[in-house]
């Protein structure tokens, strides 16, 4: 993790926050529980809950972050207890001994994942020789390994350049990079340069959710605050899809972009209902440990694992609220 970020900016977000805590079932207090994330239109529903005063703050703590790459870092770290992940993320975490569990798949993209590219570049063929610019973490790495095997690319046609999703546009209006793989509200924004689209995560159905993952240390200890968590997550969702034009100007603010960009941000993003998420989480065997098992595969064969891993147990919904009440 960055230095600056886990010195200042984290220690900023936890300060005074050490000793508080809320009685739990059995009498215990519960510790601050910590949740961290990139920016992402499916997690900022978890700070639109706050914003709402949906959420304890004696309870809960959002953390932004500027990265995947950092979200992972302090989870490794001990810095996090929650974070919105993609599904591949929680894998790889669980891969280099972050135990974690899904308890709310939060979305499922359908199109805002993408790779897109110069106005000129207007086939993946034309990217042979060509720069791309991709995030070093697992979702960048399953994109990019699914865009060129589909459109019969090789990594050796192409020059990679790893940055982090705050560098992308950057890179793009710089000229540094011929094509991008990046997701929203990054893709609404390049599209608004000029850039083509030439693949998305349509191509991927299942593969690409955004779950709220939870550390096995938080499940035994937070069980108020992540009941708390998940209902105000399903409230705030209930309060966007009825009226998103109330609710634009604090999303908006979240995720750094104008208030009439916020609808192409949400584009191509699913965000399954309480009864969805049921189907997700209960079914037999639950439908996230099914589409996990793909998820594993593709990334052992694209040498993002390496080895396989158990995925049963990973889908817990008994946090899931009996309505969204």
């Amino acid at each position: 993790m960055p230095a600056a970020f886990t010195r200042r900016r984290f220690l900023q977000a936890v300060a005074g926050s050490a000793s508080v805590g809320l009685l739990g079932a059995c009498g215990h207090e519960e510790p601050l529980l910590r949740v961290g994330s990139n920016l992402w239109p499916g997690y900022e529903l978890m700070y639109l809950a706050e914003s709402l005063k949906l959420l304890d703050s004696r309870r809960i703590r959002m953390i932004r972050m500027p990265s995947a790459t950092v979200v992972m870092q302090a989870l490794a770290g001990d810095l996090i207890d929650a974070a919105g992940l993609t599904l591949d993320e929680v894998l790889t975490a669980s891969a280099n001994g972050v135990k974690l569990a899904v308890v709310t798949v939060i979305d499922q993209s359908l199109g805002a994942d993408a790779v897109i590219a110069r106005p000129e570049l207007t086939s993946p063929g034309a990217l042979r020789g060509k720069r791309i610019c991709v995030e070093k973490t697992a979702v960048g790495a399953m994109m990019l390994h699914t865009f060129l095997r589909q459109t019969g690319l090789t990594p050796g046609d192409v020059t990679l350049i790893y940055a982090t999703v705050d560098e992308h546009l950057g890179l793009y209006q710089s000229g540094k990079a011929d094509a991008v793989v990046s997701f929203n509200p990054v893709v609404p924004q390049l599209e608004t340069l000029g850039g083509v689209r030439l693949f998305d995560s349509t191509r991927m159905g299942g593969q690409i959710l955004d779950c709220l993952a939870v550390t096995e240390r938080a499940l035994a200890q937070n069980p108020l605050a992540l009941d708390e968590l998940v209902k105000a997550f399903f409230a705030a969702r209930a309060r966007f899809k009825q009226d998103i034009a109330a609710v634009t100007p604090l999303l908006a603010a979240g995720l750094e972009i104008t208030p009439q960009v916020l609808p192409a941000a949400y584009e191509g993003i699913d965000l399954p209902d309480l009864a969805a998420n049921r189907l997700w989480l209960e079914s037999t065997p639950p439908r996230l440990e099914q589409s996990a098992a793909i998820v594993r595969d593709i990334m052992l064969d694209a040498r993002l694992l390496d080895a396989t891993l158990d995925v049963k147990g990973l889908a817990v919904s008994r946090f899931l609220p009996a309505t969204t009440g």
